[in-house]
């Protein structure tokens, strides 16, 4: 009977650590947690803020993009430089294919654009 005794209080203490140990661990694991969660807010909001930055810089700099294409082409608008460039174009490539196809009117031009030859 007392060696029946004694392996219960043996069990009982046993239970009574591992109870114990578990609180410590459990304690140990939610301060644990409780330091990573305040390290994770803080770095959250470390990346938050540099994600609004990095937005910020790249609206600015589309902005800049946008506008300047904009004033660039109300410029050409107004002095006309893309019509010239266009008709300048057209008849440079109307000129080379004519030019290709038929040999008469190539001396024909050459004629016309200097007289002296």
């Amino acid at each position: 009977k007392r060696k029946k005794n004694i392996k219960k209080q043996k069990i009982r203490k046993k239970k009574h650590e591992s109870e114990i140990s578990a609180k410590r661990r459990e304690k140990s694991r939610n301060i644990w947690l409780a330091n990573v969660s305040e390290k994770n807010s803080k770095l959250w909001k470390l990346n938050l803020g540099y994600h609004c930055y990095l937005g910020l810089y790249f609206f600015v700099a589309l902005w800049i993009v946008v506008e300047s294409a904009h004033t660039h082409a109300r410029d050409r608008d107004s002095t006309g430089d893309d019509q010239r460039d266009v008709n300048f174009y057209v008849n440079s490539l109307q000129t080379d294919w004519s030019s290709s196809t038929n040999p008469q009117t190539n001396q024909q031009q050459q004629l016309h654009i200097n007289p002296d030859t």
